[in-house]
Order: C-alpha cells, then structure tokens, then sequence
C-alpha cells in the first residue's frame, strides 16, 4: 500500500477487512510502525484516527474500511482507486464477496487502470469465490466459457508464469501464496509455530494445521462453534410447494423469530419454522442485520416479518444492556410482545443445536446471513469457553435464541385418515388388531392373505374380506 502510494502521487488505496475494528487493529499499527522508521509524514497532521486515514506528502491517501454487510458494500460504490485489498475474504459470504468485488470495487478500478488484491488463510467450507479463485481446481487449464476455442484458467500460479503451459492461457486471477516457512528474514516465526504443533500434537495431516500454517484448503469442524456443514444442512425452498414459504408440504408449520438487539453492532432477525409432524426444522431465508436502528425502525422491522409470516409463537430477544428498555418500548408503544432471551448455559445449548446439525434436522438457508457465521465463528483461543469477539455472531445468537423454542424434537407421525372401505382401510384396521392380539394372531391374519387359503375359501368378495372372516 506504501509503495504505490508513494510512487505515485494524489494515489488512492483502499484497505478492506471484515470489520472496521479489525482493519485498525491489523493495519494500523503497521502503517504507524513503517511511519517512525521512515519518516514518510507528521505523525499528527498525517493520520485521521476517527477516519482511519494516512495522508502522505505528495496528496496520495490510505483509507481503512470494515465489510460487514450487504448495507456497507454502499460506501465503496463511485470511488476511483489505484489499489484496492480485500483481506481475509475466506471469511466473507459468498454474496457479500461478488456484491463487494463485482458491484463496487471493479468498476472503482477502471479510470485509474488499479489492481484488485483479494488475500486470505484458507478456510474449512469448501466452497465460494475465494475458495473458486484459490483451489487447486481453479488452476485447471479449459475451454473458455463464453469463447470456444480459447483456453481459460480461473487462476494462473504466479511461479508458474514462464512454463509453456501457460502460453496463449487467458486467466481471471494471478496466484500468490506463501508459508510462515517463505519467510527468510524471520525464520524464528517458523521454528516457534513447529513448536506449536509440536505441543499439540498434531501430526502433517492435522487440519488446523495445514489451513492455518501451510495456506491449504482442509474441510474440517475443530475449534469452530458451530457443527454447520453446507452440503449437509443448506436447503433452498422449493417452489412446486403448497406452502408459500418453499417448505415440505403435508405439515402445519409454525414459525418463530429471534433477535440480537444492537446499535454500534448489528441489530439481527432470524425466523425458522417447525411442525408437530416434522423432525426436522427449517431457517428461512431473508434474514435481516444492520446496525444504527433505532427502536421506531426496529418496530418496523419486526412488523414486517410478522406481514411475511404471520403471527409467530414467539418473538424472542436479547435483554442484556439497553435490550430490556428496547422490549418494553416494543412492547408497550408498538404492541409487539418479546420473550427475553435465556442466555443461561449458551455453551450447552449450542452443543444441543450441533446435533440437529450433525444429524440433519437443523436446516439453513442456502448463501444466508446466519449460514456464513456459522461457518466462521470460532472459539476464542484465550478463552475456549467463549466465541472469539472479532467475528460476527448477530445472526447466530438470534437463531440460538429462536432454537429454544422450536419443539420439533417432540414430533408425532402425523395421522393419515384413509377412505372408508377402501383396501388401505381395511389394511389399517387389521394392522391395529394384530398390534393388539400378538404375534400369534398376526400369524393367522398373515396366514389369510395367502392366495391358496383364499382359493380354499372359494369367497366371491376377494382375500381382504377372507381375513376379516378368519380374523373373527
């Protein structure tokens, strides 16, 4: 970033990561730190502490940002940037990445002709545009999508730039990656995290250590909060359904709504549906998070999900902090009744709802909100009791809290009444009273449906009405 900013004057660059907190924490220092030793500018007139700019010399500007959400993607539309970096994209969603990249950043490029950098450690969800552009498959040599003929790769490896496979290949991304072990200058850096390995016993193949140390693609659950898997729990609603919403049909759904209530951090809804027939249960796509609402725009908000889907069991949210005004307000003013939240033993509670997602009961919204926490959030490594407080967990804990009151455990087969008089009536009724006279009866009714004893019988009315005969 300091390099073409300096190099080139009136530059504009653009620092991107998840959150604006972690963009100071990561960036900031350094630029700082680069600042002491080269005495590039003022230390006072040079950085914007509120802004999170760097203003060198020669007019050129370093901007830090956070992404968080679809609503920040906004900020960055209509700029003009000689060089943009997207930091830690494996752990961006799918459609905050393209609706980033695609939508704001790229045409930003154009006019100053500027490069796109997109960096991040490898992730345990096989899946997504960083994971397209960084994979193994993406290095595959085919025929151009859209141009027959022209031989296309998604990425190109930079150290593979001079082989003459590579010749005449056009490609979308130049791949980089490095090792802690690359790192010459600080071989130490390497030497401790063998250690590290070392003191947890984990072999070469281990994942944590191959995703985290050796920059490699491993699918894997350890140290993350949630058990969540997209190719086992993400469902799309399915539109040849009766239902509106997409759900299976021959089920009474019932729907539940949590929230996480905040300002400087998101305010988050999630709704998930359940039946009294159904083992399973369902987290409906159209989640919502933003931050800055105030009680007037959340009011709204939750009125809206209740015209989507009508009146919910319950309406749950997080008491803690201003949250216990907030549900009296919504309450008392907008007549919209919120169950506190019981936030008492989350830790054995998120275990509980990991094994709806082990076992496949629990299913997720494909490409949603609350589907890319799950498959980020992560324990804190001081602290594994806790989730690590840099990573989003809005949408999560509004699902854990709604999770409490879907009862799909409880489920009953549901009871299909079947025509009177018909075969599978008279098949119904037998089974009831073999189920009540024992396996010996149950032999005799078996007995009946043989075809010789019903051609014994010689009766016009056929074999079912024989089994009853028998059966009496």
């Amino acid at each position: 970033m300091l390099d073409v900013a300096l190099r080139k004057a009136d530059a504009q660059v653009l620092y991107i990561t998840l959150t604006r907190g972690k963009a100071k924490e990561i960036i900031w220092p350094e630029l700082k730190k680069l600042n002491r030793s080269y005495e590039l500018v003022d230390p006072i007139k040079g950085f914007n502490e509120t802004e999170l700019v760097m203003k060198l010399e020669n007019y050129s500007i370093i901007r830090l940002a956070g992404c968080e959400t679809l609503a920040d993607v906004e900020k960055f539309r209509g700029g003009q940037y000689d060089l943009v970096i997207i930091d830690e994209c494996a752990s961006m969603s799918a459609e905050l990445f393209m609706a980033l990249v695609d939508d704001a950043i790229s045409p930003a490029l154009s006019d100053r002709e500027g490069t796109l950098l997109i960096i991040g450690t490898p992730g345990r969800v096989l899946s997504g545009p960083f994971y397209a552009a960084t994979s193994g498959k993406s290095m595959h040599i085919g025929e151009h999508p859209d141009r027959p003929g022209e031989k296309f790769a998604v990425s190109r490896p930079f150290a593979d730039r001079d082989q003459e496979k590579w010749d005449d290949v056009t490609y979308s991304w130049s791949f980089h990656r490095w090792m802690t072990r690359d790192n010459t200058a600080k071989p130490k850096i390497w030497q401790d995290q063998q250690l590290i390995k070392l003191r947890n016993g984990w072999s070469d193949d281990h994942p944590q250590w191959r995703r985290e140390y050796l920059g490699q693609w491993v699918a894997d659950d350890t140290g993350f909060v949630y058990r969540y898997n997209p190719e086992r729990n993400d469902w799309v609603p399915d539109p040849k359904s009766d239902n509106p919403w997409g759900l299976p049909d021959g089920h009474e759904w019932r729907f539940v709504l949590g929230m996480d209530l905040g300002y400087d951090d998101d305010f988050a809804i999630e709704v998930a549906a359940w039946s009294e027939t159904c083992p399973d249960f369902y987290h409906m796509p159209g989640g919502f998070s933003m931050p800055g609402l105030d009680v007037q725009e959340i009011a709204k908000k939750v009125i809206e999900f209740q015209e989507q889907y009508g009146e919910f069991d319950v309406m749950v949210g997080d008491s803690g902090g201003l949250g216990k005004l907030i549900i009296a307000t919504l309450a008392n003013q907008y007549g919209l009744p919120i169950e506190a939240a019981e936030k008492k033993e989350k830790r054995d509670h998120i275990e509980l709802l990991n094994t709806d997602l082990l076992h496949g009961r629990c299913h997720i919204a494909k490409d949603s909100i609350l589907g890319h926490q799950m498959a980020i959030l992560q324990w804190d490594e001081k602290n594994p009791k806790i989730e690590d407080r840099d990573t989003p967990n809005h949408a999560t804990d509004s699902f854990l809290y709604l999770w409490r009151y879907c009862y799909h455990h409880f489920h009953r087969k549901k009871h299909v009444v079947t025509e009177h008089g018909s075969p599978a009536y008279w098949a119904e009724k037998m089974r009831e009273a073999a189920d009540k006279a024992g396996e010996k009866k149950l032999r005799w009714v078996e007995m009946a449906w043989d075809e010789k004893v019903a051609k014994q019988h010689s009766l016009d009315e056929g074999p079912m009405d024989l089994d009853l005969e028998v059966w009496n």
